[in-house]
């Protein structure tokens, strides 16, 4: 399984983005746009992708977060 951050990359690269906050939203607060989506992940190097289901942040400062971005995705 991969770990939070770069420092967390699992042996295939993989890695959970921390998530930003978007300020401009509602000042004064942390806003977080989230959704449940599908993507594929390969779970071992001797394994195909597996179909999973996970949350990712969608209006992040910065790129995309969470499961199913890989590694090399904008940070």
């Amino acid at each position: 399984m991969p770990g939070l951050g770069p420092t967390g990359a699992n042996a295939l690269g993989q890695y959970i983005r921390w998530p930003r906050p978007t300020k401009a939203a509602y000042a004064g607060s942390d806003y977080y746009e989230i959704a449940l989506v599908e993507f594929q992940e390969q779970m071992h190097r001797d394994l195909p992708p597996t179909l999973l289901r996970g949350y990712v942040q969608l209006a992040r400062p910065g790129g995309p977060c969470g499961l199913g971005i890989p590694s090399s995705a904008p940070p």
